[in-house]
């Protein structure tokens, strides 16, 4: 679908699937249940090398949105060129 935002998540995790890296994934919500923020908190380690890349953190009104966020950072502070990943 033309418009859709890109399942950063997704990517990371299906990476994690194939062996690429190892991802310990957090997410959870803070504060009222009608004002929820969610946090998701996203560990990257190298399967190569298993040298870690960091933990990536992003907060959202979203559980959704928040491992996103995450996830973005995450690929970026691997080398990955964002906008080349298919929706």
């Amino acid at each position: 679908m033309v418009g859709s935002p890109i399942r950063y998540f997704m990517h990371i995790h299906n990476m994690s699937q194939q062996g690429m890296l190892v991802m310990l994934e957090a997410t959870f919500p803070q504060g009222p249940r009608h004002q929820e923020v969610w946090t998701s908190s996203i560990s990257i380690t190298s399967s190569f090398n298993g040298l870690g890349v960091g933990i990536h953190t992003a907060s959202a009104t979203s559980k959704q949105a928040a491992r996103d966020a995450a996830s973005l950072r995450a690929l970026l502070a691997l080398g990955i060129d964002v906008n080349a990943l298919p929706n």
